[in-house]
Order: structure tokens, then sequence, then C-alpha cells
């Protein structure tokens, strides 16, 4: 089953003297493609696509000796809306930036009802030498110009207008807020600290040093989705092989005992496994890794959050 039609734009963008943008379907499927984002160039392609997401309307015939279609599906989003932002035409690559929203309307109409999806046509002058690239924007949250978010709980409360979902809650990433942990690795220990210096205009908050690394920043979408960022780009903070869950059960460590639990975890495997505890409120508290490389674990022994110090 397939809702279309809810949010179709119709909209076309003149880019340039040679490149036109149209959406010719949007909405909600509750079938999951084997596709994320993909181009077609023949009607054929266009026939399965259209099959794979339940589309109910008929297939609109496409000149590709003349156009092409760009089809976006962002898998394990859900009640949202995907949206092209930009387009720009870079010799012969165009890249397509687009936005996932969550929708503002009444979720149990769209009840079932999976991933949302874009489907366009461009008509540049040659289509089949055109190559395409597909960049997500994350949306930014309304952080008021000129300020940041504080370590207060009062300016921390900023974030609740933005995401206000349930991993926030866990992993909370606000200015001045640092934690100390005790690592263990091959019969050794030593302690690391990691701060957040400060927290951006769109909404990244940069850390002075995570986990060995520099030039760090992390983000929370409205949708739950974890994003890290560096000099090497920017991409989700867990894959789509984690599993989470939220437990009350008490976790002890140096830093006091918790028992509001957020644990993210990897199914086992021959060549990598961890599993991550958040607490509500504080962040990270234990981290452990296996790898070929041995076991290595972090245990929170102090922190600081939204002004409030642990133990």
């Amino acid at each position: 089953m397939t809702v279309k039609g809810l949010l179709i734009l119709f909209t076309i963008f003149a880019l340039s003297s040679n490149l036109k943008f149209t959406v010719i379907s949007q909405g909600l499927t509750n079938k999951i493609p084997s596709f994320n984002n993909l181009v077609v160039k023949n009607q054929e392609e266009l026939k399965r696509v259209w099959d794979s997401l339940g589309i109910v309307d008929e297939v609109p015939t496409i000149d590709f000796k003349k156009e092409l279609v760009i089809v976006i599906v962002p898998r394990g989003r859900t009640e949202s809306a995907v949206e092209v932002s930009t387009l720009e035409q870079k010799t012969n690559t165009v890249e397509v930036r687009y936005l996932v929203r969550p929708m503002l309307t009444d979720s149990k109409t769209y009840s079932g009802l999976n991933s949302p999806y874009l489907i366009a046509k461009l008509f540049p002058t040659d289509p089949q030498n055109l190559n395409v690239k597909f960049i997500e924007d994350l949306p930014k949250p309304p952080i008021p110009e000129g300020t940041s978010i504080g370590r207060l709980p009062v300016d921390a409360s900023v974030l609740k207008q933005y995401g206000n979902n349930k991993i926030s809650q866990y992993f909370p990433l606000d200015r001045g807020n640092v934690w100390t942990y005790r690592v263990e690795s091959k019969g050794k220990a030593h302690d690391e600290t990691y701060s957040i210096l400060s927290v951006s205009q769109d909404g990244w908050s940069i850390f002075d040093n995570f986990f060995g690394q520099k030039t760090i920043a992390l983000r929370i979408d409205p949708f739950g989705t974890i994003f890290i960022t560096s000099d090497k780009g920017t991409r989700t903070f867990y894959n789509l092989d984690i599993q989470h869950s939220y437990k009350h059960s008490e976790f002890i460590t140096l830093a006091g005992k918790f028992d509001d639990l957020m644990v993210v975890t990897v199914p086992g495997g021959d060549k990598f496994w961890f599993k991550d505890v958040y607490a509500k409120g504080v962040g990270l508290i234990y981290h452990e890794h296996n790898s070929p490389k041995g076991l290595v674990k972090y245990t929170l022994i102090n922190a600081e959050v939204r002004g409030k110090k642990y133990p």
C-alpha cells in the first residue's frame, strides 16, 4: 500500500538554460524497497521502481532521450517527507541535495506507513552522460540567532523544540558537558576526558576530542538519528545493523548508579562487536568493543552534564 499525492508538489525548477527539475510522484509507502537513491534511465527500470514502491497511479511516460528520473528513498525514516532543497550542475555531474522532515500531522493518519519517497525527473541536454550525486542535508534546529545552547537546563531545553525525541534524552549534546572515562585495554588502564566546546548555529555539538579523534561534531535529527561529522565527511553515528533497547535496570559505575538506560549493540560476529550503554540525562556511561585487536572498555568515572555533577 502506498499513500501518494499527499505531498505532491509538481514544482518545476529552472536551474539553468539546459537543466530543469520536476517532481512526478511523492508520498509514503509501507513497502521497503531494496534500493535507497538511484537514477533511472529507461522506462522498464521506472516500471520496476513503481512496482517496488507500490504506487497505484499509472507509470508516466518519460522521454529518456532527453530526460532522466531520480528516486530518493531515505530508508529507516517513518512518518516523514523528503524534499529536494537544491540542485547544482557541475559539468557532467548534478548534485541533488535533499532534506527529510517529520510530518506535521497526526501520526495515526499514516499508521503502518514506513518510507517516504520522492520521484522526479531532470531534463538536461544529454541525460545518458549525466552523473547524479545525492547528498542528504540535515534540517537546522531552531537555535535563536546570536545564541548558543548552554550547560544550564533552561538553555538545554532549546533542544526540545528541535527533536524532543527519545534518543536525545540519553545523549545530551549541550555546550559545557564533560565526561571522563576509565579506559581498559590489554591489562592497562588510563583516563580520557571529552567535552563539548560549543554548539554551532546549525546545531552541531563540537567536541575538543572524541574517542581519540579531533575535529569531531555530533547532532541528533528529529527522527533520533545521530550524525557525526569530521574532516572526512558526514555520516550516521550508528549503521543499520544496530539494535537498541530501553531498560529499567541498574548499571553501576564510579560515577554513580543508573537505572534508566538505553543499550545499543551490534550483533556478534567474527570481525567486530560492540555495546554502548547510555543513561537518561547523562549520556554514555559504558562502552566496550571486541575486535581482532582485543577487548576495550570505557567506563564513566565522573561527569558534569547540564550543570549537574556525577558522582
